[in-house]
């Protein structure tokens, strides 16, 4: 069956007018922020890892680094993990959040193979794990399964699974619509960027909320801001609302992080929004 645009409604964030009540109600302290654990890096490409350390710095976010162990043995301090070690003890955290930039062979593909079934917090996933989803279809229905991919990521996965995708000239965020309603993934949130925007799904309510990002951030900054916020406030312990709520705060959050901004001013930006929208 092909999905049709019109199926889908699309909702512009306008971060000007915030949820007052959500903000108000958002608690930030490190024993409301979710435990998270994220597996990142790899021996050639170590920013995405660098970024997520910072945020857990600047957040003072009760998190977790692994990667494989190659990455390990260059990283001083013994600050991150092997996957291995992680896994071990996954039910001590909330969410996880895996792929960038992560270099993953075949025994890691087995490792977070296992870890899918077996577990049902939230996983937060990027580009990095769909080989494992193209060999194995029924890994994208659990519901747990939070995709973080690019526009064209997601079509790169619909022609690789042959899934029919409806799509009209000129009708770009409906095309976007169409592409992710055209998803295996059971998830109740998908979401996606392009060159311009970042998208957050609701496949309950099938809205397509959207906002303007930076067009010079890159695909490493997008994904890890755009993984952060929605984690931080959707698992928070406190905060109040559902999925709706969480993704419009998380995208009018987004909106206020620039490109050139260093990890610790993008998080004080983002606290002074929060601040200020709860008044």
């Amino acid at each position: 069956m092909y999905s049709t645009p019109e199926s889908v409604s699309a909702e512009l964030i306008d971060a000007s007018k915030p949820d007052q009540a959500y903000f108000f109600s958002l608690n930030l302290s490190p024993q409301s922020i979710p435990k998270l654990l994220i597996g990142a890096g790899d021996p050639g490409s170590l920013g995405e890892l660098n970024m997520w350390h910072e945020l857990i710095d600047a957040w003072r976010w009760p998190a977790s680094l692994c990667s494989t162990e190659r990455v390990t043995k260059i990283v001083p301090g013994g600050s991150v993990d092997t996957l291995s070690q992680s896994f071990q003890s996954l039910l001590a955290y909330d969410v996880l959040a895996i792929g960038f930039g992560l270099h993953i062979g075949s025994a890691e593909q087995l490792m977070i193979e296992q870890a899918l079934r077996q577990t049902s917090m939230p996983w937060f996933v990027t580009a990095e794990l769909l080989p494992l989803f193209i060999h194995d279809r029924a890994l994208c229905e659990h519901e747990s399964l939070m995709p973080v991919l690019a526009v064209s990521e997601y079509i790169s996965l619909a022609n690789k699974l042959r899934l029919p995708v409806h799509t009209q000239p000129g009708k770009g965020i409906y095309n976007v619509a169409s592409l992710l309603l055209a998803m295996p993934f059971a998830s109740p949130v998908l979401c996606t960027y392009d060159a311009e925007r970042a998208y957050i799904f609701l496949r309950d309510e099938k809205k397509l909320l959207h906002v303007p990002r930076d067009a010079n951030m890159s695909r490493s900054q997008v994904r890890v801001w755009l993984t952060s916020v929605i984690a931080l406030l959707t698992y928070n312990h406190r905060v109040r609302g559902g999925f709706g709520a969480h993704a419009r705060a998380a995208l009018c959050l987004l909106s206020q992080v620039r490109a050139d901004m260093a990890t610790a001013e993008a998080v004080r930006v983002m606290r002074q929004y929060i601040e200020t929208a709860a008044v």
